[in-house]
């Protein structure tokens, strides 16, 4: 009388098949978590350069601006891997300040990497940074929480 039922699947690749979706899943999970890692490290980075630039003035220093942008970019491309909301907030914040500038931080950040040139708006707003700790204060405090 069961002729008509065809056989189902083999017992071991049910459970080869659900072993298979647990190790993609922890993969996934591992995969975001060594990102929120990077991310971390990126925006650590970024904190000890604002406290680099709070503590002294960098505006002139090409060696702390080429820094300053590579650390910048790193970010940039850890939030675009795996994306971070408190990250995306301080790129936002940095980058649009000052606020009512053609060019802003943001700008020379983004078009500074592996540049020679230190352009006299960019060691502008650098000091004016230098010189606005509360501003810098703010960010530091983000990158905190």
């Amino acid at each position: 009388m069961e002729a008509w039922k065809r056989p189902g699947p083999p017992k071991g690749a049910i459970v080869g098949g659900f072993l298979l979706f647990v190790r993609k899943i922890a993969i996934l999970f591992s995969n975001d978590r060594s990102q929120g890692k990077e991310i971390d490290a990126s925006l650590l980075s970024i904190k000890e350069t604002l406290e680099a630039l709070k503590k002294v003035d960098q505006s002139t220093n090409s060696h702390f601006c080429e820094h300053f942008s590579s650390v910048w970019h790193t970010l940039l491309e850890e939030i675009e891997r795996a994306g971070n909301l408190k990250a995306e907030k301080l790129i936002s914040e940095m980058g649009h300040y000052p606020e009512g500038e053609p060019h802003q931080l943001g700008h020379y950040l983004t078009h500074y990497a592996g540049e020679s040139w230190l352009p006299v708006p960019f060691q502008e707003i650098l000091k004016k940074l230098h010189n606005d700790p509360e501003r810098l204060a703010e960010w530091i405090q983000l990158i905190q929480e």
